[in-house]
Order: structure tokens, then sequence, then C-alpha cells
């Protein structure tokens, strides 16, 4: 095949991905006219065309060859790289994304609507519905990922300062207690996206001991660093390969807390899908009669599941370990205080 049809055959592929479905059939001259747009010399030639065609179909493609009434109508490509309502959940799932910046949301869709046809990337594109209230403005997230990610397959470590609001609504760096830029210094394990935000999993080698869980979208100024990380056998959940999946069932709403423990709960037969959608499937269930259950599940003691307990109200009574009675008896007391 000379060079020159060479280009007319891929831009061919270029066209009925783009510009072809059941419902926007093209005719020869339509395909031919496009080519034009394109800066590329029409196929003319209707033979030419068929013989392009039936080669995609031998390589695989899925086209249609429409005809009605013996009389040829024109062709279409049947299935793209993706359907229509899997970019859909994608773009949904992009501009949901908090830690994600408006404007770079908007750049990875028109991206994800360049994987389909136009008609279906202008859908996507006017019917999504960005709340930016939510957003980040940390325009270094994307380069972090990248940087935390090289790190970590490299075995360095890494160096940040981690961001607050202030009371004027704009981010800040934390301070020392001299006032200070506080420069954090990190043995990074993995990054989660957990509840709409991204994660870095790591040790604080200041306050070595733990894993530490910090937002991706309140750190900048990240470096990697030429130390090495150091051995984290010390700490349980990296003795053998850290589990992400497990380490985010047990730090509940990915707040750092003290060893796992095995948490026993009454709670009210109402409360069975909030479990389940916290919790999953692994949480044990047991019926004490018809509106009240036993629930055991394992996580480390935090202020985050302390937090969700209390927001239960008289739905849920702890039964064990003491240490998590004793804490909230300590925050109802506090509250209870706010209040005389």
């Amino acid at each position: 095949m000379p060079k020159d049809n060479h280009i007319k055959f891929y831009t061919l592929i270029e066209i009925l991905k783009k510009y072809s479905n059941e419902e926007n059939i093209l005719t020869k001259k339509e395909i031919d006219i496009l080519m034009i747009k394109k800066g590329i010399q029409p196929i003319n030639d209707s033979r030419t065309i068929s013989k392009y065609i039936n080669d995609l179909i031998k390589l695989g493609f899925d086209i249609e060859i429409i005809e009605k009434n013996n009389n040829f109508k024109g062709y279409y490509m049947v299935h793209h790289e993706f359907e229509p309502y899997e970019l859909r959940i994608l773009a949904d799932c992009i501009y949901a994304s908090k830690f994600i910046t408006k404007k770079k949301s908007e750049g990875i869709i028109t991206k994800l609507g360049k994987l389909n046809t136009i008609y279906n990337r202008y859908s996507i594109q006017k019917y999504a519905y960005i709340d930016d209230r939510a957003k980040t403005e940390n325009k270094e997230i994307f380069y972090n990922i990248d940087k935390i990610d090289r790190a970590i397959n490299e075995n360095r470590k890494i160096s940040f300062n981690y961001y607050s609001y202030n009371e004027d609504k704009k981010m800040v760096p934390r301070l020392n207690d001299d006032n200070s830029i506080k420069e954090y210094c990190i043995n990074p394990v993995s990054m989660i996206l957990q509840r709409d935000k991204y994660y870095l999993v790591g040790e604080d080698i200041k306050r070595a001991g733990g894993l530490g869980n910090f937002r991706l979208d309140r750190i900048k100024k990240l470096s990697i660093l030429e130390d090495e990380i150091d051995d984290l056998k010390h700490i349980e959940d990296c003795k053998n390969k850290f589990n992400p999946v497990d380490y985010t069932k047990k730090s509940f709403k990915m707040y750092s807390g003290k060893e796992v423990s095995k948490i026993v709960l009454e709670a009210r037969k109402k409360l069975l899908n909030v479990f389940i959608d916290e919790f999953g499937k692994d949480v044990d269930l047991k019926k004490i009669n018809n509106d009240l259950y036993k629930i055991e599940f394992e996580a480390k003691v935090s202020r985050g599941l302390i937090m969700w307990i209390l927001q239960q109200g008289d739905n849920i009574k702890v039964i064990y370990p003491k240490s998590l009675i004793k804490s909230i008896k300590e925050e109802i007391e506090q509250i209870n205080n706010l209040y005389k």
C-alpha cells in the first residue's frame, strides 16, 4: 500500500471512531468530505473504500455495512473503546472528585470525550455538573501523585509542607512553635483514594512509631529526598506486605489511631445498612431481639470512630473495648460542659 494510501486508511479509522455510530451512518461522500476537512485527499473510488472497510473488519474492527432494498447506504463503527454509559460514569467520577481542581476536571473530561464519537462527547460535557464549592485549589496535586509514586518505587523518603485553612479561608502552611514553616519528612508507603479524597500513607520520621494519613490536596512543595526509606517492620501494618484494603477498613474515615482492636457494639436494626456501608460485609452481626443486634468488627480506636458513634445517638451502645467507652464518656462530658 503506497504511503498516501496508508494515511487515508488510518484517517478512515479515526473518522469512523469519531463521527459514526448507529444513529450517524456515514456515506462514502460524507467520508470524503471529512477527509478533505482533515487535509487529506479524498478516496473518491468506492471500490477502494469498500476494500478499506473489509480490511478493517478482518483486523477486528466492528463495522456495520448498511444496505436498504439492495442499495448501499453507509457505514458505522458499532463498538468504540468505551460505551457512552461507561464514559459517563468515568466523567461523573472525575467531576465528583474533590481532590481534582475544576480546571483539571474539565481537561480530563475533554480527553475522555475523544475516546468516543463527537456526539457522545457533547452529551458528556453538556449534562455534567461541577460543584466547585468542594473542589481543591491545589494545582500541585497531580505532580505530587507522580512524585510520590516515583519515591515509593525508588525506595526514597519525601518532604513537604502541609497546609490548612485559616479564618480568611486561605490555605496556609502549618508552622513550628517558632513560627517557621513546618517541614514534614516522611517514609512513604502508599496512596489511597477514600471518600472522594486522596491520601498519602506514611510514617512521619519525627513521630516514628506508626503510620499517618496526609491529604494530597493539602500537600505542597513536595521533594524526593536522597535518603532511602527506613525499615518499617516495627509498624504492625508493614510487618508483612502493606495491604491498602485492610488498612482502610481498620482506619475509620482515614483517621490515624492506636493499635487495632476488636470493637463490640449493640445497635438498632435500622442501622444495619449504615454498618454494611461503612464496614463492608466483614462485620459480624448477631440478632439479640427484633430491634437490637450485636455487631463486631476490627478497627483502630480513633477520633473518627468516636465521633461517628456519637453521631448515631442512642441507636448505638459500645460494649467493648473499655478504652473506647472511656473516650466516648469523656467526649460527652466535654460537650455537656459547653452547654452548662
